[in-house]
């Protein structure tokens, strides 16, 4: 756990998403930023990994930030 002046953060998982769980010291709301891989759908052969921020730790409700391609290794 980390803790500022203004926020706490301590590390959050969901058992698939890894993040951190920030709350605010003031107001005590909470917010989630975390990982989030694909789970491959739509046949991509890179999978992604996208990262999230919101209130629910949920990725069907929080927003999408940015999304990277993990590349594998060249055999």
């Amino acid at each position: 756990m980390i803790t500022t002046n203004s926020v706490t953060y301590e590390p959050w998982s969901d058992g698939n998403a890894v993040g951190f769980k920030v709350t605010h010291h003031r107001t005590q709301r909470v917010e989630y930023i975390y990982l989030n891989p694909s789970h491959d759908s739509d046949g991509d052969v890179e999978p992604d990994v996208f990262i999230y921020q919101g209130r629910t730790g949920n990725p069907g409700d929080d927003t999408p930030l940015c999304f990277f391609t993990v590349h594998r290794e060249a055999a």
